[in-house]
């Protein structure tokens, strides 16, 4: 699911369906609390057997656009009528995650492939760099060019949640393996890791960045949350509304 930019309304996918679902805000219901929604569905034409499993809803010049992906690896775009302007193959086995930002759309797929593209176009931009292969003990890695040598015939672990802060260009990716990686994405033809945790050892459900605004310089010069949970990223593990926590990286 994903909300409009401008709040009046929010769509959702699932197996042979997207739905745009709309506030009445001129309603009398409205008035007292009780905002009715209405449903229209988006034209799939001949994608309609298909299953969708992500969402965005789009932001700056491109909020009155909406991205999905679906599970045999295809990337969509629709307009403001709800109807596919575009899709292209994304050339994987499966996609699980996306992201956009005013500049960037971020398409995280099986094999550790995360692929960026123009939003209005859909035109590939860059693949992000692969994390560690799966298998490898990475204390015995003591070197990038012990880690290279493994890459041709690795597997990788599928991405499974991405987002980014488009304020410190910074991307934040989760991989089914239970590691997070940060890539710097400043210049685009030269991404780098900003930094990996690989120690977490509980599933992940989420990941999201939050705005370096909600921070302030404590004691020693540390950087503080202004509020009692303003992590400049949060990892929402299982059962965070139950025994287990959230996480500030």
């Amino acid at each position: 699911m994903s909300f409009s930019e401008s709040g009046s309304y929010f769509v959702v996918v699932g197996v042979r369906f997207v739905k745009f679902w709309y506030f009445d805000t001129n309603s009398d219901k409205a008035l007292t609390g009780l905002n009715p929604c209405e449903n229209r569905a988006a034209v799939l034409e001949e994608h309609r057997n298909s299953t969708f499993k992500a969402v965005v809803c789009g932001k700056g010049s491109f909020a009155h656009m909406t991205f999905c992906i679906s599970n045999d690896g295809r990337l969509f775009s629709f307009g403001s009528s709800r109807r596919i302007e575009r899709w292209l193959d994304l050339k994987v086995n499966d996609a699980f995650a996306l992201y956009v930002t005013t500049q960037h759309l971020l398409c995280g797929c099986s094999d550790g492939v995360i692929r960026i593209f123009e939003p209005s176009t859909l035109s590939h931009v860059v693949n992000l760099p692969k994390p560690h292969p799966l298998g490898v003990d990475l204390s015995e890695c003591t070197s990038p060019s012990a880690m290279v040598s493994l890459l041709p015939a690795s597997d990788f672990p599928d991405c499974i949640a991405v987002t980014a802060d488009a304020n410190t260009n910074k991307v934040m990716t989760l991989y089914r393996d239970k590691s997070l990686y940060i890539w710097d994405i400043t210049d685009i033809q030269r991404i780098g890791k900003f930094r990996s945790y690989v120690y977490h050892s509980a599933c992940i459900c989420a990941i999201e960045a939050i705005n370096s605004r909600h921070f302030e310089h404590g004691h020693h010069g540390e950087r503080q949350p202004v509020k009692s949970i303003s992590p400049r990223i949060g990892v929402l593990s299982k059962g965070t509304f139950g025994r287990s926590s959230l996480i500030a990286i």
